[in-house]
């Protein structure tokens, strides 16, 4: 006990460690015991730290993989593997996530806008399993491009990997990034209303069965 506070002084691989002891809460310890806790602590971090990686070195896949162990077999999962495996593809499997800067943001969302829209050519998946599911998946027919909508369908993947990475601390207390950029859903337009014409609602209703009849004129409600 040096000046009314703990402290503990070792060395650990030629490396002399000496600090005041402080509990989980950060507060100093206030007896022999809570000391040598924090002591115990203190060792342990300083044989695991050379093992960890620093938070700023921390790459795209990495982040990716991750959030992979967090969204694995949830019903969204499908989906977000798609999204993630492109993120990596574009940015680069062993990109640090540092350097991930806004104009590499806007040059993926650029990109993105130029590739082909993918439609479901039909099939099980569950029956393909997961390694062969991206078969059933092909461009579009008419040679149609991702739309405005469909972008931001991939947009919530980019952002939860810079939530990632801001969350992440290393041993030293570093985070992966020092903020989280802002990434805007790019705008949808519009889809026009189109009723249909009176003459024709008169023949649907004559030619439709009972329930579907109901079902219409409930709509006319809205």
């Amino acid at each position: 006990q040096a000046r009314e506070r703990w402290q503990y002084e070792f060395q650990l691989g030629g490396v002399r460690h000496s600090k005041y002891c402080l509990g989980p809460d950060g507060q100093p310890a206030t007896s022999r015991r809570a000391a040598l806790a924090a002591e115990a602590e203190a060792k342990r971090q300083a044989m695991i730290g050379p093992k960890l990686p620093r938070a700023a070195d921390l790459a795209v896949a990495q982040i990716a993989d991750q959030l992979g162990d967090i969204w694995i077999g949830g019903a969204q999962w499908p989906a977000r593997q798609r999204h993630l495996r492109e993120m990596v593809a574009f940015f680069g499997v062993a990109t640090p996530m540092r350097d991930l800067s806004g104009a590499m943001i806007q040059d993926y969302i650029a990109w993105s806008l130029k590739q082909p829209l993918m439609v479901w050519k039909g099939g099980n998946a569950k029956k393909l399993g997961h390694k062969y599911a991206d078969r059933l998946w092909v461009p579009h027919p008419g040679g149609k491009l991702r739309s405005a909508s469909t972008v931001n369908r991939y947009l919530p993947a980019l952002r939860a990997m810079f939530q990632r990475s801001y969350d992440i601390r290393d041993g030293h207390g570093q985070r992966c990034i020092d903020e989280i950029p802002k990434i805007e859903d790019l705008k949808e337009p519009k889809r026009k209303a189109r009723p249909v014409p009176d003459d024709i609602l008169i023949e649907l209703l004559a030619m439709l069965p009972p329930h579907s009849v109901d079902a219409l004129k409930a709509t006319l409600f809205f």
